[in-house]
């Protein structure tokens, strides 16, 4: 009986601590400038890839996350604040997401746009056109790792557009 006890505190608090995870509504900091130049120095530079083959969908953009999300609901939800949806869907309903971009605050869910930090295009011609289909997916809906928040982020719809040419 006396583990039952001690557990139920345990648990109650793990359940807790997982489900009120707060949103992040600001990007993290940039690195300081010694990391960027080292990391800057560690960079191998080669000729461009050809676009020859490439396409948006090889990159398997926006799949199911664990949890059932998909990538865009899962970002919405990270870097929102105030975000609201309904009890048993991912999708969010009302709230505010900042655009680093173009500083502004996006306050409509369709005008709120998810976009790759390095355009996939971009990735393409770095060398994901070498890849495998699932080194693709996981590079288009990274949501783990020491960066993942500065690859995937809310932008108004317009200026992916803008961005796109």
């Amino acid at each position: 009986m006396r583990r039952a006890v001690i557990g139920l505190p345990a648990t109650a608090l793990l359940l807790t601590t997982l489900s009120a995870a707060p949103a992040l509504a600001d990007p993290p900091p940039p690195p300081s400038t010694q990391t960027a130049r080292t990391e800057l120095a560690g960079l191998t530079v080669a000729a461009p890839h050809s676009m020859d083959g490439y396409a948006r969908d090889k990159f398997d953009i926006w799949s199911s996350q664990p949890g059932g999300c998909t990538t865009r609901q899962a970002v919405l939800a990270r870097d929102g604040k105030g975000v609201k949806g309904k009890p048993s869907s991912c999708q969010p309903e009302s709230g505010s997401w900042y655009s680093v971009y173009d500083d502004t605050t996006v306050t409509e869910v369709s005008k709120a746009t998810i976009d790759h930090m390095v355009p996939l295009a971009e990735a393409w011609r770095s060398g994901a056109d070498t890849w495998t289909a699932d080194q693709r997916k996981a590079f288009g809906n990274d949501l783990e790792g020491p960066a993942a928040a500065d690859r995937l982020g809310v932008v108004e719809h317009l200026e992916v557009r803008q961005r796109a040419g």
